[in-house]
């Protein structure tokens, strides 16, 4: 048979947070509370009731991360002339995890360039290793001309970055070879 304290009842929620290597003091805990750093966070907290028992102390770890993916371009270069099957390569790194990549090719003007056409945008790129991610692009599907690639990822907090590179496609490009001359010899600067 159980029976009811008359007296129970949470009277006080203390609580402290772990900052910069050190315990804050104990605060009455009276209504939410933001912790204003980004990184790792410990919590204690516990709870007296009406009748002033103490409960054990409790504890929760909290990571604070406002601060998008870091978005690095590594295939095409900036100004790359591409041609033919491509593979386009980033290095994508944040501290919580990145959840998705995404490509789209763009007409180069204003910061994030002009959509072509949705075909062209939000190309799910694949997870190549832990920082990588690639995606296979065939550039016949475009003219040659010059494109921006816009890159933007999530991390899994749903923190989002982008980042852009210039590049051409040269996918007719003719090389004209120099004229044969009769009195060419070997090592002769032309």
């Amino acid at each position: 048979m159980c029976i009811r304290d008359s007296l129970s009842g949470v009277d006080t929620t203390y609580y402290r947070v772990w900052y910069d290597a050190a315990w804050t003091p104990w605060n009455e805990y009276s209504d939410n509370f933001t912790l204003h750093s980004e990184g790792l966070h410990y919590l204690e907290y516990y709870s007296v009731d009406i009748a002033g028992n103490v409960e054990e102390t409790h504890n929760q770890t909290h990571y604070v991360d406002d601060t998008s993916p870091l978005i690095t371009v590594e295939t095409p270069f900036l100004w790359e002339a591409l041609q033919d099957g491509v593979t386009f390569n980033s290095e994508v790194t944040d501290s919580c995890g990145v959840d998705w990549v995404k490509y789209a090719i763009r007409e180069p003007s204003g910061l994030q360039g002009t959509v072509i056409d949705p075909a062209y945008e939000s190309l799910l790129a694949s997870s190549a290793s832990d920082d990588r991610w690639q995606l296979l692009f065939d550039t016949t599907q475009l003219d040659d001309g010059y494109y921006v690639l816009f890159v933007n990822a999530s991390d899994n907090l749903g923190n989002i970055g982008y980042t852009t590179v210039n590049f051409s496609i040269r996918n007719w490009a003719v090389l004209e070879n120099l004229p044969n001359t009769p009195n060419s010899k070997a090592g002769r600067t032309m």
